[in-house]
């Protein structure tokens, strides 16, 4: 594949966050709202960064695919006046080359972007709220066996435990899926 395009490419996809602060803000009615209205849904996942970075991505992706399309159709119109094959070989090549890589890495994008959607969100939510309830019982432990004291227990304990039913809450709210 000529560096031209691998050039064109973002070196890596975005790592997806272990948590998503701007969803976890929101209250039961605002999840409730985003879930029913779909045109509402797309406005907070656009102001979203990690959505940001993907939709970059997806439009580079795109715009190299045309490139390396439109250079396969050069070479193909160059076949019609009966010259260019070993370039219209050498483009195939190309083309069939990044094709799998942008398949690939599209087929990444789209796990990621399910994993932020329906069961993958919930999954998400309840998986936070398992490691704070997880922090909670360690809290809990550390009390029981003197190596916390009562002043720190009871500034840090309740916020977790209020942590971790929202998450459980606002989990429950994203399995029933969107309406």
């Amino acid at each position: 594949m000529q560096q031209r395009f691998k050039k064109e490419l973002p070196p890596t996809i975005p790592v997806v966050p272990n948590s998503f602060p701007s969803l976890e803000a929101l209250g039961l009615s605002d999840l409730q709202r985003l879930q029913a209205d779909d045109g509402e849904y797309r406005a907070f996942l656009d102001k979203c960064t990690f959505a940001q970075q993907l939709e970059k991505l997806k439009e580079a992706f795109d715009a190299v695919s045309e490139r390396v399309q439109q250079e396969c159709d050069a070479a193909i119109a160059k076949l019609d006046e009966g010259d260019g094959m070993a370039e219209f070989l050498t483009l195939k090549k190309e083309y069939d080359e990044m094709e799998a890589v942008l398949k690939a890495k599209k087929e990444k994008l789209d796990a990621i972007s399910a994993s932020l959607q329906g069961a993958g969100l919930a999954r998400r939510l309840q998986d936070m709220a398992d490691e704070a309830n997880s922090r909670c019982s360690t809290m809990a432990e550390q009390l029981t066996d003197g190596e916390l004291e009562l002043k720190k227990f009871a500034k840090e304990y309740v916020p977790h435990r209020q942590l971790v039913h929202e998450r459980e809450m606002k989990a429950k709210q994203a399995t029933q899926g969107r309406r």
